[in-house]
Parts: C-alpha cells; sequence; structure tokens
C-alpha cells in the first residue's frame, strides 16, 4: 500500500461569490457635505440603514423626492422584520429633520444645518426613576442589624388597611378600642342570633292535627273534613316541594281556602230530615257550619 492511499480527501470548501463595487455597473452623486454628516450623526444600526436606503431610491434615481412606501425599504435593506419597525424609525427621521416631506413623496433633507445630529434625550418613566433611586448596600457587616428601608416604611403607612383590621382598630386618628370580655360576650350573642333564625323546611312526616288546630278550626268555623284536606294539604306540597318557615300557619291558610272553594249545598236533595247539610242536626243549617261529623274521624 502506497502512502498516497493513507491520505483522506476532504471535500472542497463552496466558492463564494465575488462582489466587487464597479462604477461600470452604475453609480449616483453624493454631496461631501452629505457623506461627511453622515459618518458624524447619531443613528441606530437600523436608522442608519432606512436612510441610506431612503438614498438610494432617490438620489440614485435622479431624484429629489419619491413616493417610498416601508415594504420598499425593507426589501432594499433585506429586513425580514416587521414592516411597522421601519415605519417608526421613518418617523424618528422626520422628527430629527433628516427627512423631509413633499405631498405624499418624502426624500433626504439636503440642509445639513437643519439636522438634529444626537440623539433627543428622553425623559424617564416614573418606573425607571423609582428603580435607579438610593439603593441599600448589600455589603453591610454580618452582624449589623438590618435597617428598614425609607421607601418601603412610606409604602406600608400610606397602604390601605384591611376592612377586618379597620373595624378593630376605628376610623383613623381614633385609638384602638380595647377587646374586653363585655364585647366577646355581645358578639356571641349576635352569632346565636342569627343562628336561630329559622329556615323554611319542607313538609315535617309527623304532622298532625293538634288541638292547637282543632280549636281554631272550631273556633273559625271550618266544616270541611280536616282529615282529608290534611292529606291532600301534604300531598301537594311534598310533590311540589314547598318549603315554609311555619306549617301550621300553611296548614291554616289551606284550610281557609278549602272552605271559600268548597261546593255549597243549596240543593234541597242535599238537606236531611232536618233540613241542615250532611249529618248537622241543626234545622236550617243549608251550609253545615254545624256538622260535627268529621270529628268522629278523629276519635273525638
Amino acid at each position: 500500500m502506497t502512502a498516497q492511499a493513507n491520505v483522506l480527501a476532504f471535500p472542497s470548501a463552496p466558492k463564494m461569490e465575488v462582489v466587487k463595487a464597479d462604477i461600470d455597473n452604475g453609480f449616483f452623486r453624493l454631496a461631501n457635505e452629505l457623506a461627511d454628516s453622515l459618518c458624524k450623526v447619531e443613528l441606530s444600526g437600523r436608522q442608519y440603514r432606512v436612510f441610506m436606503a431612503l438614498i438610494r431610491k432617490t438620489y440614485g434615481y435622479g431624484k429629489k423626492y419619491d413616493w417610498i412606501v416601508a415594504e420598499q425599504l425593507c426589501q432594499l435593506m433585506s429586513y425580514e422584520g416587521c414592516p411597522s419597525h421601519i415605519r417608526a424609525d421613518i418617523r424618528e427621521l422626520k422628527a430629527r429633520r433628516m427627512i423631509v416631506v413633499d405631498g405624499r413623496q418624502m426624500g433626504p433633507n439636503p440642509v445639513i444645518s437643519d439636522w438634529e445630529m444626537t440623539k433627543p434625550s428622553r425623559p424617564k418613566t416614573a418606573h425607571k426613576r423609582a428603580e435607579t433611586g438610593p439603593k441599600m448596600s448589600r455589603n453591610r457587616p454580618v452582624n449589623e442589624p438590618k435597617t428598614a428601608c425609607s421607601y418601603t416604611t412610606d409604602l406600608e403607612q400610606n397602604r390601605p388597611k384591611p376592612a377586618r383590621q379597620q373595624a378593630e382598630t376605628g376610623p383613623k386618628n381614633e385609638p384602638k378600642t380595647a377587646y374586653t370580655k363585655d364585647n366577646k360576650d355581645n358578639l356571641t350573642k349576635d352569632i346565636v342570633k342569627k343562628a336561630r333564625v329559622k329556615r323554611a323546611t319542607q313538609a315535617p312526616t309527623d304532622f298532625e292535627i293538634t288541638d292547637e288546630l282543632f280549636g281554631w278550626a272550631c273556633d273559625n268555623r271550618i266544616t270541611t273534613d280536616l282529615v282529608t284536606e290534611t292529606d291532600k294539604f301534604l300531598d301537594y306540597h311534598r310533590a311540589k316541594g314547598s318549603t315554609f318557615k311555619c306549617w301550621k300557619s300553611a296548614w291554616r291558610n289551606w284550610m281557609r281556602n278549602s272552605m271559600k272553594f268548597a261546593p255549597k249545598p243549596t240543593r234541597q236533595s242535599q238537606l236531611n230530615e232536618y233540613g241542615a247539610a250532611g249529618n248537622s242536626t241543626v234545622p236550617g243549617d243549608v251550609y253545615g257550619f254545624h256538622d260535627t261529623s268529621w270529628a268522629q274521624d278523629l276519635g273525638i
């Protein structure tokens, strides 16, 4: 094996196209004062490129002004960013009087004395001023106690207190009220009072016609069948899912309505031998006000 067989062949690097500036490919005249001013003016890198692209679009074609849009400058600059950045740079150059406008056309300002050569100083915002304020040194001795920053202390004093803390301390400039046993007792009573507020419940399973309700029915001349109407009352509200705070009051209201909508025995065939309705033995009791047959169902 020869020595040449041990030599590895590496691929040759691709040749770069040589681009050489030559006036034979075209040129345009540029005043020396303008070139010198471009060496001195303070611009960002992108603003400088925008201004040079504007010169190429105007002086490069023998024009002082032309109708130029930001997309054209982006293409000439090979700028892949958003065209709105170029528009912002154009506004900045207009504000510094480096670009003049003629109607809807624009071009470089040839009056160099009007240019604002230095960058305008912008005032710092309040947030940056707060950040650039006096800072505490972190290189303090180990045994030195921490001191509160005056800026933080002012914030703590002006910060609004929570509602609970304001209620305990009272209005501003008033002394804090002592937390005594009497205050604790009053607070406990208020909590118990709120807890005792009766809430609406569904129909109880052990609802009964008590002596109190029976006496009320007698006093108000409720002649309908109490047992039947009570079953109707409970079934209706259980099916509907009704809730009441006082079911006795709801029962009494139901019984009043049962009397209001009950059929009136006005026919002669509905009267008994005494001339009364139902099982009433009171003569002339057409409406059955004295009919107490319903009480037998209750075992009374």
